[in-house]
């Protein structure tokens, strides 16, 4: 069911329609995240953005690979909050699953990003937070770094002769 919003090609909430009735005592959790979902975001992860922008500063250059619904892509923070998702601009293009019908970690969307990216597996490091993502990106000759933390990742990637 998660991945009807992301694959779909519906509205938010056309798409959320199947796991209402398949979740009839979550609806109205479902529906507030329908209708709030950026309140549930955190907003920005600072010490993640500095390793970003240290990597601009290196330039190196950055790209994205998401597992996001098209239907709310871009990100953007609640009318309250006081961040916004302006380090965006860094990336020099992002696949977002939602719209490209495709999701991690099934292989198909790495090949179609590298393709898109014109970069090769073997001068790609890719960091993600699940392992299954990693494994995937690992199989495909691509360095896998497992996220953790911001300053676990900087070293990794000082390591790496990218900092």
């Amino acid at each position: 069911m998660h991945w009807a919003v992301h694959d779909s090609d519906q509205s938010f909430s056309d798409a959320l329609l199947s796991l209402k009735q398949a979740e009839p005592n979550s609806r109205a959790l479902i529906e507030q995240f329908e209708h709030g979902w950026h309140e549930f975001l955190r907003g920005p992860m600072d010490a993640s953005v500095a390793v970003l922008e240290a990597l601009v500063a290196a330039q190196v250059p950055v790209f994205g690979l998401t597992n996001w619904p098209h239907q709310t892509w871009p990100p953007k923070a609640a009318a309250t909050a006081d961040h916004n998702y302006g380090f965006l601009q860094h990336f020099k293009d992002v696949v977002v699953s939602g719209q490209v019908k495709m999701h991690k970690p099934d292989e198909d969307i790495y090949d179609y990003a590298l393709t898109r990216f014109g970069v090769r597996p073997e001068e790609a490091v890719f960091v993600d937070d699940l392992r299954e993502n990693i494994e995937t990106a690992n199989r495909l000759g691509l360095h896998g770094i497992q996220f953790t933390d911001a300053a676990s990742l900087h070293v990794e990637l000082t390591n790496l002769g990218l900092l």
